[in-house]
């Protein structure tokens, strides 16, 4: 017996996995065209009736397989429609090639029957997906029980021991290979999406990065040596790029004098032997970047005076990995200074954008509070701040995925800046599902009637969230701070005040403004 529910198990389990491989399943019997639900339907329908071929025979007219597993299978990635297709097939299948009407058959179609029509409701309203797919197999254990019991009462005792343990099996190998194989798909879809992202933003990073004709961009290792050498780099010094990636720096453009002068200073300064690349790069080492005037050696021979800032490029740890050096012919000294200042500005305001909602990141939020805070601090005027996250933003990621997620994130964004309409009034993502609002010049009063518009905006977009305690829809808890700045105070404390405001928002119910008094 166990050996031929284990060879059931195993033609259910490939069936999974080809059916997936083959129709790319995804559980969206909500959306899915009928015609693909139709597919669904037939395809377990037909494989369950394959399944009876393999059972277990304990009787003329009774035995025992997997096909109801096959039926919640359906009913979870097609719904009602599918999984009754199902149902149909295999109760006919049952009728038809098994052995006609008996008792045994009819038990077995109305079980179907059953499996079908629970396993649609609880998918439909459980959307944790163990505790849906639990319900579901407890549904089928249920069923074999009171089978076993009705059709063969002296036997029950016998089978039930053995056979139960194998449909519990089934059902959580089934739901395992499943998710497994959705999670696959979702990684094989975002790993797609990111290739194509960064092709995207390489290209326009190669565009940008040769189009600085009179800028060169020199870019090292820890060590100093070359991978990196712009077309810029290429007309001010003469060198092709083939001719310095993979070389060392820094004698083989610098002055050997002036580095071993300027590497004296920093020695006696800091009391410790600087020489060699170490000289280039010791303020970039200990600060964001350096700038300095160098004497540059060309091809041919000739020198020049650039102006080079260097960089530190540090990894999401910030530990730093290699250097960014750019550089500028300083005897067009005007122009390639603002050419410079242009460059950095757009590098500086790519820093400050949050690349998912492509509004200000937390960086920039800081930088502003900081500056609105001094600037109402000169002025003594009230300065408010809205702090607010996405109720149940969790389960609304395991309800619609982590697209998903981006996506809501997006939407919010969207609508939080379109309800702002003041050219001061300042909008970031502060992190995660929270966002953050700058309102200077703003009272107490006023700053609770911004937050409450932006509330309502995103409830009124009525983006679906099923899995929210709070409402069908997408809601925010909203936390209001209204300071007039001082000496005696910091920008941090108004931080703190619309936190605990937001805290107190969730406690009372969510989808509410609080302000902190």
């Amino acid at each position: 017996m166990i050996q031929t529910l284990l060879s059931n198990l195993a033609l259910l389990t490939t069936f999974l996995f080809f059916s997936s491989r083959l129709f790319k399943l995804q559980p969206t019997a909500r959306t899915s065209s009928l015609s693909n639900k139709v597919k669904v339907g037939i395809l377990h329908g037909l494989f369950g009736v394959v399944l009876m071929y393999f059972s277990v025979s304990v009787s003329p007219q009774t035995f025992f397989d997997f096909r109801n597993n096959t039926i919640v299978v359906s009913a979870y990635f097609g719904g009602l429609y599918s999984s009754l297709i199902t149902t149909l097939i295999i109760s006919i299948g049952r009728l038809l090639l098994f052995g006609g009407i008996n008792p045994s058959s009819l038990m077995g179609a109305f079980n179907a029957l059953v499996v079908s029509l629970v396993s649609v409701l609880i998918f439909r309203k459980v959307t944790h997906y163990w505790k849906a797919w639990l319900g579901s197999i407890s549904l089928n254990m249920l069923l074999a029980i009171s089978s076993v019991t009705i059709l063969l009462p002296a036997q029950s005792a016998e089978i039930l021991p053995y056979y139960l343990p194998m449909v519990l099996a089934s059902g959580l190998l089934a739901a395992y290979l499943i998710r497994f194989l959705e999670k696959s798909d979702q990684l094989l879809i975002t790993v797609e999406q990111n290739e194509q992202r960064y092709r995207s933003l390489f290209t326009l990073y190669d565009t940008l990065l040769h189009a600085a004709q009179d800028v060169a961009i020199i870019a090292t290792d820890t060590k100093g040596i070359i991978h990196l050498y712009n077309t810029g780099a290429q007309r001010l010094f003469g060198y092709q790029a083939e001719e310095l990636i993979g070389k060392h720096t820094p004698y083989l453009l610098h002055l050997p004098s002036e580095i071993q002068e300027y590497g004296e200073q920093l020695s006696r300064l800091h009391k410790r032997q600087i020489d060699g690349f170490d000289v280039l790069v010791h303020f970039s080492q200990h600060s964001d970047s350096q700038q300095k005037e160098w004497t540059y050696v060309r091809k041919d021979g000739s020198h020049l005076h650039v102006n080079m800032i260097t960089s530190s490029i540090k990894d999401q740890n910030q530990q730093i990995t290699g250097y960014l050096g750019i550089g500028t012919d300083i005897t067009e000294k005007k122009q390639a200074e603002e050419k410079l200042l242009e460059a950095n500005r757009i590098l500086h305001q790519l820093s400050m954008i949050d690349g998912l909602t492509e509004i200000a990141n937390r960086r920039s939020f800081e930088e502003n509070l900081e500056r609105e805070w001094k600037r109402a601090e000169r002025s003594s005027e009230a300065l408010s701040l809205i702090m607010f996250d996405i109720d149940c933003f969790k389960l609304y990621n395991d309800t619609y995925g982590h697209l998903g997620g981006d996506l809501c994130l997006k939407r919010v964004a969207s609508i939080t800046q379109k309800s702002l309409y003041r050219k001061p009034d300042f909008v970031a993502r502060y992190g995660g599902e929270e966002f953050g609002v700058i309102l200077p010049q703003t009272n107490g009063q006023d700053a609770y009637l911004i937050a409450e518009r932006i509330r309502e905006a995103v409830e009124a977009e009525a983006i679906q969230h099923k899995g929210s305690s709070v409402k069908s829809v997408v809601t925010i808890s909203v936390g209001v701070a209204t300071m007039i700045p001082s000496p005696q105070m910091d920008k941090e404390t108004l931080i703190s005040k619309a936190d605990k405001a937001l805290y107190q928002a969730k406690q009372e119910g969510r989808n509410q403004v609080r302000s902190f008094t």
